[in-house]
Parts: C-alpha cells; sequence; structure tokens
C-alpha cells in the first residue's frame, strides 16, 4: 500500500492568505498522523475530509514556534467537543515531539483550564533525538536538527515506503544520513537565494537532496522571497530527481 501525503500548510509565519502555516497529514496503512499544526491548519484537515476524531498520533518537528504548533489547541478543543457531544469515540490522543515537548504542553494545560479535564487520555512523549521507535504499523527514526532545541527530523517508514519532514533546520550531516534513499523528503525551503541561520533555501536543499539521493522532493514553508523566484529551476541545479512545489490541500502519494 501506497503513503499518501496531504499538506495542510504549506507557507511559514509570513506567508499570504492562501498558505496556511506548517501542517501535513500522513495516511498510513493502518492510519492517518499529523506531522506539525501550524496556524491555519487544522481547518485545512477539515476542508481536506480528514476526520480528526481519528487521527491519534500527533508529531512535531519542534515546539518553540506557533507556525508549527499553534494549532495543536484547535485540535485537541475540537476533540474534546465532539467528544462531550457523542459524536466521536473517547480515543487516546498521543502527541510525539523533541526535548522541552512536555513542558510545552503542562504550560498550554494551564493557559487552558478545560484541557485539565478532558473526556479522553492525552499521552505526551518525548522522542530520542537519536532513535528509532516502533509504532502498529510504520517504524519512526529521529535525528536532531539545527534549529531549536526541540528541533528533530522525522523518518517514517511502512512496508518499503519511506518520508523524511526536516522541520525547519540549517544544513546538516544529521539530515543527509535521515534522507538516505528516501521515497519522498518534505523540505522546507523558506528562501530561495537568502541565506539565513536556522533555515535552508533553494542551494542547501538542493544538495542535500543531491547528496541523500531522494527519489522525490516535496518544498515547502515558503516566505515571499522564495514564493517569488523560479525554485524548480534553482533546486534543479544540483538535484535531478522530480521537484514539487507544495501547495495547500495538495496530495502526494508515496
Amino acid at each position: 500500500m501506497q503513503m499518501k501525503l496531504t499538506v495542510l500548510g504549506s507557507g511559514s509565519f509570513i506567508s499570504g492568505p492562501e498558505r496556511a502555516a506548517s501542517g501535513f497529514a500522513l495516511k498510513l496503512p493502518k492510519e492517518t498522523i499529523a506531522v506539525d499544526l501550524g496556524f491555519g491548519s487544522f481547518k485545512n484537515m477539515q476542508r481536506s475530509g480528514i476526520d480528526c476524531a481519528k487521527v491519534n498520533n500527533l508529531f512535531f518537528t519542534h515546539v518553540e514556534h506557533p507556525d508549527h504548533i499553534n494549532d495543536l489547541s484547535a485540535f485537541l478543543f475540537v476533540r474534546k467537543g465532539l467528544a462531550d457531544s457523542g459524536f466521536s469515540e473517547k480515543n487516546q490522543v498521543n502527541i510525539f515531539g523533541g526535548p522541552g515537548l512536555k513542558e510545552f504542553i503542562e504550560k498550554m494545560f494551564r493557559l487552558f483550564p478545560l484541557f485539565e479535564n478532558l473526556p479522553f487520555k492525552v499521552k505526551v512523549s518525548e522522542l530520542e533525538p537519536f532513535g528509532t521507535k516502533k509504532f502498529n504499523g510504520f517504524t519512526l527514526t529521529t535525528k536532531p536538527m539545527q534549529h531549536r532545541p526541540s528541533s528533530l527530523g522525522l523518518k517514517f517508514e511502512a512496508g518499503k515506503k519511506s518520508v523524511v519532514f526536516t522541520g525547519d533546520t540549517e544544513p546538516n550531516e544529521n539530515l543527509v544520513e535521515l534522507s538516505k534513499n528516501v521515497d519522498l523528503l518534505v523540505a522546507e525551503c523558506t528562501f530561495a537565494t537568502t541565506e539565513a541561520g536556522g533555515h535552508l533555501n533553494a542551494r542547501t536543499v538542493s544538495e542535500i537532496a543531491s547528496r541523500s539521493k531522494v527519489k522525490k522532493l516535496l518544498l515547502a514553508h515558503f516566505e515571499p522571497e522564495a514564493e517569488k523566484s523560479d525554485l524548480k529551476a534553482l533546486v534543479s541545479r544540483s538535484f535531478k530527481g522530480e521537484i514539487l512545489l507544495a501547495r495547500d490541500l495538495m496530495q502526494v502519494s508515496i
């Protein structure tokens, strides 16, 4: 069975009104999971027809920035309403991320006291920076990225298919190793040519994808400079594989 990726948010924190902030839904053989839920991405989950009441595993590339985690509170609030009203099962929600995730969730629950009495269990797990974890139907491999203390690159494997999410990061060898020969690399390309700490641009994405020999590259997390540029032309200077430009509600088979 193929994986299927739905882009819930293809933008960054200053993208225009047609792009939600970073978010993805990944359909695996036995379930659909979410990877990041930046502002606007949860509404796109609803628009895409994905039943949020059946998305029980959430993964975050980092927690420090709202453009990757802001809609977690909306997700939990809607899940609470559906369960309280009898419209959904009271399934446990599992939240995964890097160092600092538990503290972040504890603070969020204090800000929203109604989350202290949710009708379902919430389990928060901090992933090992260099780790492999088996789930029901897929395997997750993690490596630390260079952006914020909690930043992790995430590699999901199911059957013979694989996909890596870079999150936000500077170029680094962990990302090259994590992405070796994957079927799809979902890479931030915040900038076209600007060299900025903590992020990738067309040149660095191209070099990483080429060195990693990825089969397909999906560019996302665009700032205005990137949106106005010919990213495919810039990235194809080094990477000769298939290049896709993310847009909200886009679906990609893996």
